[in-house]
């Protein structure tokens, strides 16, 4: 099964759809088996926890809210965002979640009773947030919004990816390279590597230095490449973490 959202428009508010996937792909239809609808205004993200059982939402009214799937209605909310929230993921055990909001905060949030943990604060707009599988770290993008984009130089206008301690709130590491604000964060999901298989000059050419052996270097990117950001720019970027880092993590986290 699968859920959907859509915006209010021509009369219709804003909704949630549930559709079933058929395990063969000619057979699959369209037809929504069951809608959900409550607050006004668009809902930006959704996912599904509870095995399978609770919708959590986010909206451009700054609220989280939890759904029952079964009766439609909404079990809890939380207004933990003075403006739009623009993303929203969950971590690998489904116990809490991380948003990044237009009011220049990223939190992280308790996925069963909506209260805000932890958060981070920003001289501009929060777009995309992720959580590392593997260790207490988060990942936060954004940047000076697209409309004044042209009036601010890269550095100004902050189009990076700011890594923090998810414990300590500390940010540790700053990754720059768009050229507009960055709308797209996520980490791979074993943390480490990329999955897609290419060849090993590739590999070598994105990942590890020119001058390395190409037996080693082949390897060692596969473990080196270890999120990817999308940008204002039109660009996605592979981007890979250096041994520095994962050292840190073996001697400290793993």
């Amino acid at each position: 099964m699968a859920a959907y959202s859509t915006d209010q428009f021509m009369g219709q508010p804003s909704g949630i759809h549930l559709v079933n996937i058929a395990d063969d792909l000619s057979e699959q239809k369209g037809d929504v088996i069951k809608s959900l609808s409550g607050p006004k205004g668009r809902i930006t993200r959704l996912a599904w926890t509870d095995l399978n059982r609770t919708l959590v939402t986010a909206g451009e009214d700054g609220f989280v809210r939890r759904w029952d799937v079964e009766t439609g209605k909404i079990t809890a909310e939380n207004r933990i965002h003075d403006l739009d929230i623009k993303d929203m993921r969950f971590s690998k055990d489904g116990t809490h979640f991380i948003t990044a909001s237009g009011d220049r905060t990223a939190k992280i949030v308790d996925a069963q009773d909506l209260t805000v943990m932890k958060e981070f604060a920003f001289e501009r707009p929060a777009n995309a947030a992720d959580m590392s599988p593997i260790a207490d770290h988060v990942v936060v993008g954004g940047g000076q919004e697209a409309s004044q984009v042209t009036t601010s130089a890269g550095k100004a206008g902050r189009f990076e990816s700011r890594f923090f301690h998810k414990v300590y709130q500390e940010e540790f590491g700053t990754v720059r390279g768009h050229f507009g604000p960055v709308n797209a964060v996520a980490f791979h999901p074993d943390g480490r590597r990329y999955g897609i298989k290419l060849n090993c000059s590739l590999l070598s050419s994105l990942c590890m230095p020119a001058n390395s052996n190409s037996k080693i270097h082949c390897a060692n990117a596969a473990l080196a490449c270890s999120f990817v950001t999308g940008g204002e720019d039109g660009y996605v970027r592979l981007q890979h973490f250096d041994a520095t880092y994962f050292n840190m993590l073996n001697k400290q986290e793993l």
